[in-house]
């Protein structure tokens, strides 16, 4: 993060994942980062079973409600296809579970 060449570490928490990117929260405490940032090396934990590694591309910052943070809109660069597939399947498996908790709900 930043502009100095020094790489920095940090866990941010997954709002949104689609097969095309995902959505990131980014605390204030945290150093802010700016539209067109490529991050090339993050490691994605979903699940206990899904975990893989990829670059984003950082497309925007929206505030957040809470004033407690931004949510980082990303594009996923310089994906592999095993980490394709992987995250494929976690939201095969994450749909499904949705839909099957939607008609236990409404019986």
């Amino acid at each position: 993060f930043g502009s100095g060449s020094a790489e920095s570490e940090f866990a941010l928490r997954v709002l949104d994942v689609s097969i095309g990117g995902c959505a990131l929260f980014l605390p204030d405490e945290l150093p802010t980062i700016n539209p067109g940032v490529t991050l090339p090396r993050v490691q994605i934990d979903l699940d206990a079973d899904t975990r893989f590694e990829a670059g984003v591309l950082l497309h925007h910052v929206s505030s957040l409600n809470q004033g407690q943070g931004v949510r980082l809109g990303c594009e996923w660069v310089q994906i592999d296809g095993t980490a394709q597939r992987a995250l494929q399947r976690y939201i095969d498996q994450t749909q499904k579970r949705r839909r099957m908790l939607s008609v236990s709900l409404s019986l």
